[in-house]
């Protein structure tokens, strides 16, 4: 009989953990039974849950072109937000099924909501994407009641793991480090679809939301400091988030736009940054960063700031150059560096073609299935 799974997650928006979740679940569907809780039913990759997947939630978003339902919907809403408030695990346990593992799949409230579940014979499961001291939504007293609650915590790098522990250093023996699962196949293979006319100078490429951790202010000043140095390129940013019209408004009172493309999430941005001749990373923090794994399985120049996963992926500047976080002059004369040496574009490409055996898919799921037995 195969094992029953549920795996809870606040949406299913253009976001890392995200993405790392449905290529799991693609991966795990044909050997567990797996059911998915959201917080909100929502995001891009929806339509990728396999059809097998039973999705339940909590809320849903209130777009409708029928009025009536929108009317209900917004009733339904106002209602689960009242008792949300009271307590965030009700509905969720309201499903009375029995699972052998529960799996929180991201920090925060989704770890909340698992700790709290009514079936008590179940081994919980928490997963970690971020470096918690730099990013924590929960006030610390909380998180530490929530954790204890939890069989096996799982990070996505080893400083991930040292900063959790720093932390919470009681819960030292729950703690294991599984590294993301990176599919270099289908990277590779969606990577070559054509792209009409979107490159023409060297370009420099970044993806991930707009959102503060991600840096884009920092990278735009660096990019401007280029610019007035007459050193020219094409920026192109992939992805959303609140942040975008902040960014779009720097970009035009600047007078960017000739040089600098903020472009929407892409389900598909492998053919962006195979086309590109660097990728940079400017983040303040992150926990793994899937998309400069996928960068490296391209064979990309590599310029991120030395912050948790990226320290990591990179081995300290070994395969990518690695510049302070929010230091935007040193982001500058990396960009510079590679902008104007060809040599060094061609070195450091190579260091990603090297790098790229450090991600081993079948590793991965056999970590991640190991803790179903």
């Amino acid at each position: 009989m195969k094992k029953k799974i549920r795996i809870t997650i606040s949406t299913l928006n253009g976001g890392g953990a995200e993405k790392v979740l449905i290529n799991l679940l693609k991966e795990l569907n044909d050997e567990y039974m797996i059911d998915l809780f959201l917080i909100t039913k929502q995001g891009v990759y929806l339509k990728e849950v396999p059809k097998e997947i039973t999705i339940n939630y909590n809320f849903e978003p209130l777009i409708s072109d029928n009025w009536l339902k929108k009317v209900k919907n917004s009733m339904i809403a106002r209602y689960k937000n009242i008792i949300w408030k009271l307590d965030c695990s009700y509905i969720y346990n309201k499903n009375k099924k029995k699972y052998d593992y529960e799996i929180a799949f991201l920090e925060g409230v989704s770890t909340q909501i698992v700790s709290k579940s009514k079936n008590n014979n179940t081994k919980k499961i928490a997963w970690i994407h971020t470096d918690l001291i730099k990013h924590r939504v929960l006030d610390k007293s909380i998180e530490r009641k929530i954790y204890k609650k939890f069989d096996t915590i799982i990070c996505v790098s080893n400083q991930a793991k040292e900063s959790f522990l720093e932390l919470y250093p009681e819960y030292k023996k729950k703690v294991k480090v599984i590294y993301n699962l990176i599919n270099k196949k289908e990277i590779l293979e969606k990577s070559n679809f054509e792209l009409n006319n979107e490159f023409q100078y060297l370009n420099i490429i970044s993806v991930g939301r707009l959102v503060k951790a991600k840096g884009y202010d920092i990278l735009l000043n660096a990019c401007e400091l280029l610019l007035a140095k007459k050193i020219y390129f094409k920026l192109i940013i992939l992805g959303e988030g609140p942040e975008e019209n902040e960014l779009k408004k720097y970009i035009k009172y600047n007078k960017l736009e000739e040089y600098i493309k903020l472009k929407s999430f892409k389900e598909n941005p492998y053919p962006y940054i195979k086309k590109a001749d660097i990728f940079v990373l400017a983040s303040r923090y992150e926990g793994f960063s899937l998309v400069l794994a996928e960068a490296i399985v391209l064979e990309k120049p590599i310029i991120a700031t030395t912050c948790t996963g990226p320290n990591e992926i990179l081995n300290n500047g070994k395969y990518g150059i690695q510049v302070p976080i929010e230091n935007v002059e040193k982001l500058a004369e990396a960009l510079e560096m590679l902008l104007l040496d060809e040599n060094k574009r061609m070195y450091y490409s190579k260091k990603s073609e090297e790098r790229k055996f450090f991600f081993d898919m079948n590793k991965t799921l056999i970590e991640v299935k190991s803790l179903f037995t």
